[in-house]
């Protein structure tokens, strides 16, 4: 039976220079990353650029990769630091209009069409969570990253992504109350 090499054991050979290990962790996360990126950017475009240079630096930065730590965590690390400085040097805010759900095979609806509950609550969170928040529910829910490993993305502590968390499913919830009830404020 052929085994499927685990994205850390992938990380370890393109460390030791494979060029085409690198290429498949490349392939397996491409789409997600984008989707990611895509949150934090203002358009498309600033996002694909993103997904690229976070791709090149994570290749430059190889030797920084500690064996033992989640591929994905430190990829997302990178990206989230240069989203960061896109946004700084541009002086623009760093999410753009709603964005395309996530692509993970996982997460994605049958070949009908996307599934409008996922759509909604995207949509939703789109709309009224903050950016960190925002960023937390992506990589918890789409991109299914533990605790330690968010806080480690975002800069954060495990509590502050636990309270992040909460908040914005608390928020999310009363969104969804709201739109239900005909768009009226779900407290009254």
């Amino acid at each position: 039976m052929l085994r499927i090499p685990t994205d850390e054991e992938l990380a370890a050979a393109a460390r030791e220079g494979n060029a085409d290990a690198y290429s498949l962790l490349v392939s397996r996360y491409a789409t997600r990353l984008f989707n990611f990126l895509r949150r934090r950017a203002r358009t498309e475009a600033d996002a694909e650029d993103l997904a690229q240079e976070t791709f090149i630096r994570a290749w430059t930065k190889l030797h920084t990769y500690r064996p033992g730590m989640r591929f994905s965590t430190w990829l997302y690390t990178i990206g989230t630091r240069l989203a960061a400085t896109h946004a700084r040097t541009r002086r623009l805010p760093e999410v753009g209009p709603p964005a395309i759900e996530p692509a993970d095979p996982r997460n994605s609806a049958p070949a009908d069409g996307p599934d409008p509950l996922a759509v909604a609550l995207w949509s939703a969170a789109d709309r009224v969570l903050p950016p960190e928040q925002r960023s937390a529910v992506w990589l918890r829910y789409a991109e299914d990253l533990a605790v330690g490993e968010i806080a480690r993305v975002l800069g954060k502590s495990r509590v502050n992504v636990r309270v992040m968390l909460f908040r914005a499913r608390r928020t999310l919830a009363a969104e969804l109350a709201r739109i239900e009830s005909g768009g009226k404020d779900a407290s009254t």
